[in-house]
């Protein structure tokens, strides 16, 4: 079967019922992505090859909401990939100190300890 975007209809009254509608959805094989935005009559958008019946008739019996399928479009362009999260920079004093498993790797300049000071430390 082809991929195709399914878009029904049903009360949506918060978040809290978006997001069971979205979890409900996703369980289903051959869902891809759903959506479910807020409204009375809300609208629910789901890509994949999943039947448009099967998704409705899960829908009724879990969440107990009249559900009406309002279209059916073959063939859709297939949803946007997320980007991957950007890469941490690097620690500012000279490398990544979660590197290697020794903890923290902070350098301290030359010019920190002197022959009158080779501890570093600044109270005599």
């Amino acid at each position: 079967m082809a991929p195709a975007t399914v878009i029904l209809e049903m009360e949506v009254h918060c978040n809290g019922c978006a997001r069971k509608i979205e979890k409900t959805i996703k369980k289903i094989s051959g869902v891809a992505l759903a959506t479910a935005s807020l409204g009375s009559p809300g609208t629910v958008v789901v890509h994949g090859t999943a039947d448009a019946a099967a998704i409705q008739a899960r829908l009724k019996a879990k969440i107990k909401r009249d559900v009406a399928i309002v279209s059916i479009t073959a063939g859709a362009v297939e949803p946007p990939q997320q980007a991957p999260p950007p890469a941490a920079p690097p620690h500012q004093y000279g490398g990544d100190y979660r590197q290697h498993g020794s903890g923290n790797s902070f350098r301290y300049p030359p010019s920190y300890f002197s022959d009158e000071n080779p501890s570093g430390c600044s109270i005599q």
